[in-house]
């Protein structure tokens, strides 16, 4: 199997995700991940995969390769099935269930693909390969605030500030919680949210990739924007107690299937 891993780092979890499942389905044990192309966007990526995940720890043979098709993108422009091989891409991710195939090529993002059970899957493979950052439980609540080119593409509408300021009061009503600590990309955007309150202590926190990812699921509270990266870093945290507020949209007219760990869904958002 030959995986395109490109986007950001929650962008490339789905990827590696993907894969994941379907190696389990079709009973594979290879896995190559192409990441050539990560920096060939306007917003600069960097491949994280290998910084995040033990691959050891998984149950398949996982290393980097370059692919011809994946780099001319071919399963994502001609996505078909036979028993010869298979390119994948989001359309016809779902339908590969009763196919037999032993060559794949993946080239999507297979967000809005997902089932429950394939996500809680997905969950299952990875939470136990994530790397130990060593970070202790915080106290009070943490905030996801996505601004940057989120704002620029407009889908921050589906997390606008009346969503954060809906969540902060249910955290603050249900759970007494006073402390909220900010993760975001973008703290002038981030700072509009801190004028809605007057008596409540805001921190800004974290600032690196790394950082933010396991400070945000060391936090028993969190309040998340819809980027894919506040997403796997609550999924893949210790969520026993973890108490969950997501917009119930990736953005404008997409809605997401799947639910979190212990996630609550606001009315009207």
């Amino acid at each position: 199997m030959h995986i395109k891993i490109y986007g950001g780092l929650g962008n490339q979890i789905f990827q590696f995700a993907a894969g994941l499942t379907l190696a389990d389905d079709f009973n594979l044990s290879k896995i190559r991940l192409d990441d050539e192309g990560v920096k060939n966007y306007a917003v600069k990526r960097e491949s994280m995969l290998n910084d995040f995940f033990n691959f050891s720890d998984l149950p398949f043979d996982i290393s980097f390769s370059s692919n011809f098709i994946l780099k001319h993108r071919l399963a994502k422009l001609f996505p078909f099935s036979s028993s010869a091989v298979t390119f994948c891409s989001d359309k016809n991710f779902n339908k590969l269930k009763n196919e037999f195939c032993r060559n794949f090529y993946l080239d999507g993002y297979f967000q809005n693909q997902l089932n429950q059970s394939d996500f809680d899957r997905q969950i299952s493979f990875l939470k136990p390969a994530l790397k130990d950052y060593s970070v202790a439980s915080i106290d009070g609540a943490v905030i996801h605030i996505r601004g940057g080119d989120f704002i620029s593409l407009g889908w921050n509408l589906v997390a606008p500030l009346s969503y954060y300021k809906k969540a902060i009061e249910h955290i603050i009503k249900t759970f007494n919680v006073s402390r909220f600590n900010i993760v975001t990309d973008d703290v002038k955007y981030a700072s509009k949210i801190t004028t809605l309150f007057s008596n409540i202590d805001f921190n800004f926190i974290g600032g690196g990739v790394l950082d933010d990812f396991h400070l945000i699921g060391a936090h028993r509270f969190r309040i998340l924007s819809s980027s894919t990266f506040a997403l796997w870093s609550s999924a893949l945290a210790n969520n026993d107690d973890s108490v969950v507020i997501a917009p119930s949209f990736w953005k404008p007219n997409s809605n997401r299937a799947i639910f979190l760990p212990n996630e609550v869904r606001l009315e009207g958002f």
